[in-house]
Formats: C-alpha cells, sequence, structure tokens
C-alpha cells in the first residue's frame, strides 16, 4: 500500500485512562499525553505483495 503523507494536527487529550504500560511493567510515560489527528489521505494505492530481502542476504 502507498500513500502521500498523513496531514497530521495538533490534537489535545480530554480524559486519559493510562493502563497498559503498567500491565506491561513498563514505567509510567513521563509528561503529559502527545496527541495528534489526521483527516487520513485520500490517494491510497494496493498492490500485489511481493517480498522484499534485505541487501547483502541472498
Amino acid at each position: 500500500m502507498e500513500h502521500e503523507p498523513w496531514p497530521l494536527r495538533a490534537a489535545a487529550c480530554e480524559e486519559v485512562t493510562q493502563d497498559l504500560t503498567a500491565a506491561a511493567c513498563l514505567p509510567a510515560p513521563a509528561g503529559p499525553p502527545l496527541a495528534h489527528f489526521s483527516d487520513g489521505v485520500h490517494q491510497v494505492r494496493f498492490g500485489l505483495p511481493h517480498p522484499v530481502r534485505a541487501r547483502g542476504t541472498r
């Protein structure tokens, strides 16, 4: 799938319930939440999947 870059805009969180990191035994996030919003992209192209190999491998 290919598309143009997502146009991001600033957003604000009105309420946050954060329990995923504690459940994963990770430290609590530092600082306030960071949020962005996008209206989406309009030109999306789908095609058949094809394998991609890392450089230097056979």
